[in-house]
């Protein structure tokens, strides 16, 4: 009789066991349909994130373009006026230097 009833008292705390544990996969399984859920949305989200960037990059392309074109038309001004002011240097340089021998003459003679 008693090894019954330790195998009655066995038998009850394996389905107790099996039912907790049934129970916890249930509540497992629902909490894994809710993140799907939360997970479906955010890539939804994500997606149309990516879309709205992707429209702003297109609206900024063609300001970017004017903005390298007018940098470069304007590097190209500097270039030409830097280029110009270091032939009035050299040419102030060989004036001063003319002007230096001139004195120096004079003050020879």
């Amino acid at each position: 009789m008693t090894e019954m009833n330790e195998k009655r008292e066995s038998m009850r705390n394996r389905i107790l066991v099996c039912s907790e544990q049934g129970r916890g996969a249930l509540l497992t399984i629902d909490r894994l349909v809710r993140e799907k859920s939360t997970n479906f949305q955010k890539v939804e989200s994500l997606k149309q994130l990516s879309l709205d960037f992707d429209k702003e990059m297109i609206e900024l392309e063609p300001a970017i373009d004017g903005l390298l074109e007018a940098y470069k038309t304007e590097k190209d001004e500097f270039g030409q006026i830097e280029e110009s002011y270091q032939k009035m240097v050299h040419a102030l340089d060989d004036a001063q230097n003319e002007r230096w021998e001139l004195q120096r003459k004079l003050a020879d003679d």
